[in-house]
């Protein structure tokens, strides 16, 4: 494949409309990890992160390729666009490339054991979820683990440890994507319990264990619960997928929540406009 097939297939395959949201997330992780981080840090943290989720969601059509091609034909794989040996090669190389960058930053703070502990337990979830989500019960745990473990993986590479509301943040990430999850696999999900799921972020920014959450923290929880409730009506109408993009991006509300509780109304601010970004991306690169 040359480069010119190589700039249309690999973002398609790598999802990249989504990564405004894995840019608010890192920014997120940083600040609830406690520790003042320089700028450099923060790029390589942002950047191996990045790297992790587009390694993620190349593996992610490897593994699905037998599927995709019944289901999803028009997907790289199965079309035909690319071999599944270069999608597994580069997967690997950015999954590694990611990890080592996590590595790197903890390194440099003098962190290795832990940092190392949550790269690789990240890298971990992350291959674990795509080989194995498939008609598995627990998938949406799964998945959601590899978002929920961003906040840990970062507070063991910049401070050596997970503070209470990193440890909180990953909670409510880990309820909020599962409850994303299940909205993808299913339109006739258990209601009553997907909506508790998406509750945690909102119920963590009204009962922030760092401070008492400012105004602005309290708006954008109202806001998520908004979107949250506009991709319900989407998802119980039969619009599954339409549904699962806009929670996609919607992600970038939960850090923009978390964000404000720490009063970085600026990166929350930011984190805000992530959302329609991701959005207008997704018109032109599939979010799922």
């Amino acid at each position: 494949m040359n480069v010119a097939a190589r700039l249309r297939t690999y973002p398609q395959l790598g999802r990249v409309s989504n990564l405004p949201t894995i840019v608010t997330q890192a920014a997120a992780a940083i600040v609830v990890a406690g520790v003042a981080v320089d700028a450099a840090d923060a790029v390589l943290v942002g950047s191996g992160l990045a790297a992790a989720y587009v390694a993620g969601m190349f593996l992610n059509d490897g593994f699905d390729r037998e599927i995709d091609a019944r289901v999803r034909p028009d997907r790289p794989i199965p079309a035909g666009l690319i071999d599944v040996r270069e999608v597994f090669a580069a997967g690997g190389a950015l999954l590694a490339f990611g990890t080592a960058l996590l590595v790197a930053v903890a390194i440099g703070r003098g962190h290795l054991p832990q940092g190392l502990a949550g790269a690789l337990a990240l890298a971990a979830s992350i291959v674990v979820y795509d080989a194995w989500h498939k008609g598995n019960p627990i998938a949406p745990v799964l998945m959601g683990l590899c978002r929920a473990l961003v906040y840990v993986a970062v507070a063991l590479v910049l401070a050596g440890g997970v503070p209470a509301f990193a440890a909180a943040a990953a909670l409510a990430m880990l309820a909020y994507v599962s409850g994303l999850s299940e909205v993808a696999r299913s339109t006739r999900a258990p209601w009553h319990g997907v909506l508790a799921l998406f509750a945690a972020p909102v119920v963590l920014a009204a009962a922030s264990l760092h401070a008492p959450v400012p105004i602005a923290g309290v708006v954008l929880a109202c806001v998520l619960a908004g979107v949250v409730a506009v991709a319900t009506r989407r998802s119980r109408s039969g619009a599954s997928e339409p549904a699962t993009v806009l929670l996609l991006a919607g992600l970038s509300l939960v850090d923009a929540t978390l964000l404000a509780a720490y009063d970085h109304l600026v990166l929350a601010t930011l984190a805000v406009v992530a959302m329609p970004l991701t959005r207008k991306l997704q018109r032109f690169v599939r979010g799922t």
